[in-house]
């Protein structure tokens, strides 16, 4: 569990399969308490937590009275302090009726107040703490047991809101929002100009969008590309280019961006070919399907070198192309591909485009580890199947 396998640490959630066979193995919490301690600071970007400490709590979830006190010291000076609580709510019941709520949770609010001892203090941990929402458990009902919390909420919620600002900007002409000379404020002003549609707003907005000079020049690619003009794709692509994320970013009609995402999907940087196989995956047409096979070969023959992402997004490409079904590169990808989670796009890409899926697969996904597999195996035939023919196999 130190050495982490999965491909994706969002998706692939394992500690609550690991906090329950280390309870059952009888597992010393000491050592998960030793190997959940926070690494080094780097130079590099921050790590994020150890998936140990994710265990930890899930196992402290479970009544675990070790656990408990050895997530109540790391929360004394843990960095990652914030990770800690959403990981020991019940999962789908957050509330004070859960089982075991004060053994999992009410004991953490005193340390926190310990922690960070002043108004000051409080606000900053909590402005930047990703987990913390002021009307969900247990913060609705610390801010109320705990002044210091409560201050801290509120004074950290007065901080994000800028309602003058956002209308003045709501407000503000479009010359003068192209004007503006914070590139920061390009996402906000981007929102704004994508309503405009009238000839001189679009002008200005075009004229923008010629100058790369100018603050406001991605602002002006993104707004028109929202309303779908397809002139500013020459512009879009640049900014791909400057930015990194791909045309997967801008809702311009995959008519426009076909060639260029078959050219991306076809070369060799990493980054541009995910970005077009997600174009690909959600756009293709019929006339893509030979090359989606063949690229899809091409990433499976890489193995685990392979982008995991490409292989979902083009499986997904073909689940929606049954008329050239079956397709033996998703039965191939299905035996080979690593990435458990991903599995899901290809068992539903088999299951739309091979009339033999019930019969072939289904009862194979009955025993995946992936829930959406498991379910797409059972009403995709296998459920058809009588309990004794299953118990007979």
């Amino acid at each position: 569990m130190e050495a982490d396998p999965r491909w994706d640490t969002d998706l692939d959630d394992r500690a609550d399969y690991y906090a329950v066979l280390g309870i059952s193995g009888d597992v010393d919490v000491a050592v998960l308490e030793a190997l959940a301690r926070d690494e080094p600071r780097g130079d590099g970007p921050d790590p994020g937590p150890s998936p140990v400490l994710n265990v930890l709590a899930r196992t402290a979830a479970r009544g675990n009275t070790e656990a408990i006190s050895a997530l109540r010291r790391y929360i004394e000076t843990g960095r990652y302090w914030e990770w800690v609580i959403p990981w020991l709510l019940p999962e789908g019941q957050p509330t004070r009726t859960s089982p075991g709520w004060p053994e999992w949770v009410d004991g953490l609010a005193p340390l926190l107040c310990e922690r960070f001892p002043t108004v000051e203090l409080m606000s900053e941990a909590l402005k930047d703490a990703w987990s913390v929402t002021p009307t969900d458990a247990p913060w609705d009902e610390w801010r109320t047991a705990y002044p210091l919390i409560g201050a801290a909420l509120e004074a950290t919620t007065d901080s994000h809101q800028h309602p003058a600002a956002h209308d003045r900007y709501a407000d503000a002409p479009t010359s003068e929002l192209l004007a503006l000379e914070k590139a920061k404020l390009a996402r906000r002003v981007a929102r704004v100009l994508a309503s405009r549609t009238g000839d001189e707003d679009v002008q200005l907005m075009l004229r923008a969008a010629e100058d790369p000079s100018l603050p406001m020049h991605v602002a002006a690619v993104n707004a028109l590309a929202t309303q779908q003009h397809t002139e500013v794709l020459p512009a879009v692509l640049k900014v791909s280019d400057e930015t990194g994320r791909g045309i997967t970013r801008v809702v311009l009609p995959y008519a426009a961006t076909r060639a260029t995402a078959t050219e991306w999907l076809t070369g060799g940087a990493r980054t541009r070919r995910a970005a077009a196989a997600n174009a690909i995956g959600a756009h293709a047409i019929d006339d893509d399907v030979r090359l989606i096979t063949a690229e899809l070969s091409r990433e499976l023959d890489q193995g685990l070198s392979g982008d995991q992402y490409v292989v979902c997004s083009l499986a997904e490409a073909l689940g929606r192309h049954p008329g050239h079904g079956p397709y033996r590169e998703l039965d191939r990808a299905f035996s080979e591909m690593p990435y458990s989670f991903g599995r899901r796009y290809v068992v539903n890409a088999i299951a739309a485009t091979d009339p033999q899926f019930p019969d072939k697969l289904a009862i194979d996904c009955l025993w995946d580890c992936e829930p959406a597999v498991r379910a797409t195996g059972a009403k995709n035939g296998a459920s058809a199947l009588s309990v004794g023919e299953v118990k007979g196999m």
